[in-house]
């Protein structure tokens, strides 16, 4: 019985396409998007999926990252505009040195860049195996 409960939690969870993050509260698919489009001034391919999720777990300067995979005919108008982005900034290091899955591959296009003061975006396109995969680094 424990089992069937928790497997419909489980598939409750994943079927509201929300990430749960450490800090408790949840970002949906779509809000990440919102951010990176307000953040990063980039809209995502419409047919890009989110795989990975990180919060920071900050109330005050926030930090997150992601991580979606990119359909190999999407990242030809994609890569152009991520590379117009870039600013050349440094971040110290965020969120994303203690992330397991955040590993590029080939980067095919990348740029870092403050999009307000006290504040560092980071985007990069890579290659891994034959796949697309959009990395992207918010901190506050």
């Amino acid at each position: 019985m424990k089992k069937a409960v928790f497997t419909a939690v489980i598939v409750g969870l994943t079927s509201c396409n929300k990430v749960t993050v450490p800090s408790g509260s949840a970002m949906t698919e779509v809000e990440v998007r919102n951010a990176i489009k307000k953040d990063a001034t980039l809209e995502l391919p419409p047919t890009s999926k989110m795989v990975e999720f990180a919060h920071g777990g900050q109330l005050v300067d926030p930090s997150w990252a992601a991580r979606f995979s990119v359909l190999p005919g999407a990242k030809a108008a994609l890569a152009p505009k991520i590379s117009a982005l870039d600013k050349k900034v440094k971040s110290s290091g965020g969120i994303t040195t203690t992330l397991p899955w955040w590993k590029p591959g080939t980067i095919v296009a990348e740029a870092a860049f403050e999009p307000q003061p006290d504040s560092f975006v980071r985007v990069i396109l890579s290659e891994e195996g034959g796949q697309f995969f959009l990395y992207l680094e918010d901190e506050q």
